[in-house]
């Protein structure tokens, strides 16, 4: 059975700057060679995924689309070591989209639908 539950904007801003960061430490594990980067970015893409199934309706949600499609093709290829600037540009394109969603709530004191299963 699922019922609907407010929640509050501030918490989903929050969940914003938490992918933000998480995905701005993909530059460094990617520089260092780090082994687990491809489990790394599963995991950003699986949290974030996962917010649909408690938001009923993303405020504005172009974001979302385009930084999981970007975080799946980066989890899909395998870049070599040369391809540090592409990877840098992706990362920086997520980063941005997402700074853009929290433009767009800046003064929004709303509340969101979400799912409770």
């Amino acid at each position: 059975m699922t019922k609907n539950k407010n929640l509050d904007i501030r918490i989903y801003k929050k969940a914003l700057i938490n992918y933000k960061h998480q995905i701005w430490k993909i530059i460094p594990l990617y520089e260092a060679g780090n082994e687990h980067i491809d489990s790394y970015i599963e995991s950003i893409s699986g949290e974030i995924f996962g917010m649909e199934s408690y938001i009923i309706e993303l405020p504005y949600g172009y974001w979302y689309v385009r930084v999981l499609n970007t975080l799946e093709r980066l989890e899909k290829k395998p870049y070599a070591k040369e391809d540090f600037k592409k990877v840098r540009k992706e990362v920086l394109k997520m980063v941005n989209l997402i700074d853009k969603e929290l433009e767009h709530l800046k003064g929004v004191w709303a509340w969101v639908n979400i799912n409770i299963i």
